[in-house]
């Protein structure tokens, strides 16, 4: 498989997402389906067979489906599953688990970054020290949930993370390569 070209693709489908979740917090369904059905194409050309197609097929559902408990529980919101799978699809079944993975951890710290940038530091230094301190003294794991209006409860423009993540599993044997 040429990876230049799912570069290429994995940058012009998360650029464009990425614009758009930052302008208005939504990632469009066009987007998401260009994505799957350019992950379709380029590993079904690749390959040259139906054996493609369903490399790719697998990445998309796998990587969607991982991301749904998220959704489910309303932590993310569908476009962000729906770019998860086209991620999926672009990287195959073999990057998609860890294209998910780099993927939460990026937005892991993205959002703290977020939240600092909103203001919203002290508070979260709060609640996660408080957290550490009451796991320390009484061994539970017990965070207290976000005050209403918090900047922690708002809407956080996940398509940076997916994009990161989608890149950062493609040149996963690089880096780990020494």
């Amino acid at each position: 498989m040429n990876l230049s070209i799912q570069v290429v693709a994995l940058l012009m489908v998360t650029s464009v997402a990425v614009v758009t979740d930052l302008r208005s917090n939504k990632i469009p369904n066009a987007v998401a389906i260009v994505g799957i059905l350019g992950g379709l194409a380029i590993h079904t050309l690749a390959t040259q067979s139906l054996a493609g197609t369903f490399m790719a097929l697998a990445g998309g559902i796998l990587a969607g489906l991982i991301l749904l408990p998220f959704y489910a529980k309303g932590g993310m919101a569908a476009g962000d599953i729906k770019l998860m799978a086209a991620v999926g699809s672009i990287v195959g079944w073999y990057d998609a688990i860890p294209a998910v993975l780099l993927t939460l951890i990026f937005g892991s710290f993205l959002a703290v970054v977020y939240i600092i940038l909103r203001g919203g530091g002290v508070e979260f230094c709060k609640r996660y020290g408080d957290a550490l301190v009451n796991f320390v003294r009484f061994r539970t794991l017990a965070l207290a949930p976000a005050p209403e209006g918090s900047i922690a409860k708002a809407r956080f423009p996940y398509a940076l993370a997916i994009a990161c993540g989608g890149l950062a599993a493609l040149f996963l044997p690089d880096l780990l390569s020494f």
